[in-house]
């Protein structure tokens, strides 16, 4: 968990609706592109917009969702600097004096 960072990198003006998902999409692909993640196993974006889980999934997904996975997720970039001039360039804050 150590190697990923949860970064906001734009936020989407509007509530998602069949009708705008496609905005949506292409701003994700924009990024895909811009960035390159090594962790995306796709190259575009994609969407499962509209899928529900089924009752059984939801479960399994529910039971690993311990409190303990919430507070260590939660913790991950504490007291760290996300801007994107950090994230790219490993610029760390430093404290005032």
């Amino acid at each position: 968990m150590e190697n990923f960072a949860f970064i906001i990198l734009e936020l989407y003006p509007n509530i998602v609706t069949k009708e705008n998902n496609k905005e949506l999409l292409d701003l994700e692909d924009r990024y895909l592109k811009l960035l390159l993640p090594n962790y995306n196993i796709l190259t575009e974006a994609g969407s499962s917009f509209g899928y529900k889980h089924t009752e059984v999934d939801r479960q399994k997904m529910k039971d690993v969702y311990t409190l303990e996975r919430r507070e260590q997720i939660g913790s991950l970039n504490r007291g760290e600097n996300l801007s994107l001039l950090s994230f790219f360039y490993n610029i760390k804050e430093t404290p005032a004096v």
